[in-house]
């Protein structure tokens, strides 16, 4: 099978932002659950489909609220999401 690696797993976004998740493994599904579903909107994705960029559209989680927010794969690999207020004007 293709290999089942994430090449950022940790990622810093301003409050509001999004994370978008892809699965380019051609061989596997992946799905990814985050610790804090009620932070991290449409945060739990039972499904990425196998398969390249083009046939499938990324899974989008968003993060209304300042914080860090965990994730783990059905593969093993595991990330954390740190959300930051907007600087002061």
């Amino acid at each position: 099978p293709s290999p089942s690696i994430m090449p950022q797993t940790d990622v810093t976004v301003l409050q509001g932002g999004v994370v978008q998740f892809s699965n380019l493994n051609t061989t596997e599904d992946v799905g990814i659950v985050f610790d804090d579903t009620t932070n991290a909107i449409g945060g739990n994705i039972p499904k990425l489909p196998k398969g390249y960029a083009w046939q499938n559209p990324p899974a989008v989680v968003s993060f209304p609220n300042v914080g860090q927010y965990t994730y783990t794969s059905d593969k093993g690999f595991k990330g954390t999401i740190t959300v930051v207020p907007w600087p002061e004007p």
